[in-house]
């Protein structure tokens, strides 16, 4: 199982958060990107097993791109956090729009806005 460190080290060339100098620069999904993005995101995260979704609303305009991630790029997903501080509800319904091979009972839901969501799973 990969460490947490490991998959930061290597998803954070590719995951559209550039530091330089004193600024951070934003991408996104639909903008172009380097010819090697797609091999090195599926790389970086094909053995994800255990998936934390915090503060992410699975908008509309970005199906194309949560379809791939998360059915071409992470087959294979067992576990699935949602953190959601108002309805983690309507995100797991979201996400099992896109994956209905997910059960209800492989997803836990939090709405605790005070701290960021550890899976259990995760060894620091």
């Amino acid at each position: 199982m990969k460490t947490l460190q490991a998959t930061f080290t290597q998803v954070e060339p590719i995951a559209g958060v550039h530091k330089t100098d004193s600024s951070t620069e934003i991408s996104f999904a639909w903008e172009a990107r380097t010819p090697d993005y797609d091999r090195l995101l599926r790389e970086a995260v094909q053995d994800t097993h255990t998936l934390a979704i915090i503060g992410y609303s699975f908008p509309i305009y970005n199906r194309k791109y949560d379809k791939r991630l998360l059915n071409e790029y992470m087959p294979g997903l067992k576990r699935i956090y949602i953190q959601d501080k108002l309805r983690p509800e309507i995100i797991r319904d979201r996400f099992l729009a896109i994956r209905p091979d997910i059960t209800q009972a492989q997803i836990t839901l939090n709405n605790d806005g005070d701290q960021f969501l550890f899976p259990n799973e995760l060894n620091l």
